[in-house]
């Protein structure tokens, strides 16, 4: 009797090191997760407003063909497409980030291990089990 009460005891504390072990896989899994999350996010947002200011800081120049038609041109093409290529880039940085760093957050919180312990101590002529919380 007193051997299969011990090999239920050693049963339930491998099944719950193994349940810690699966948690604190998962908790870095989310939490790295919420650090790319909160890298394109703050990221996107320096992109989307630095290719916004470089669209707007481009002067353009107006001209009048024959038949009274006016056409605006960028002096400075270069800068118009550069700030329109990083205001796309980073609004689809910050599209990605922002539902990585809320979903990596709230799973990260789920399956944070905190510091309490179940130990099976073994002696040679005893054992014990130790909870700590």
């Amino acid at each position: 009797m007193k051997s299969i009460f011990f090999l239920f005891l050693v049963v339930l504390f491998s099944v719950s090191q193994l349940n810690a072990q699966q948690d604190q896989l998962k908790y870095e899994k989310y939490r790295r997760m919420k650090g790319t999350g909160t890298a394109l996010t703050v990221l996107g947002g320096i992109a989307t407003i630095v290719g916004v200011s470089m669209m707007t800081s481009v002067e353009y120049t107006t001209t009048t063909n024959q038949y009274g038609q006016q056409q605006t041109t960028p002096n400075d093409s270069g800068t118009a497409v550069g700030g329109a290529l990083l205001f796309l880039g980073g609004t689809g940085m910050l599209g990605a980030g922002i539902p990585l760093m809320i979903v990596g957050s709230k799973k990260a919180k789920k399956y944070k291990v905190y510091s309490s312990s179940l130990n099976l101590d073994l002696a040679p002529m005893r054992a014990g089990l130790s909870f700590r919380f």
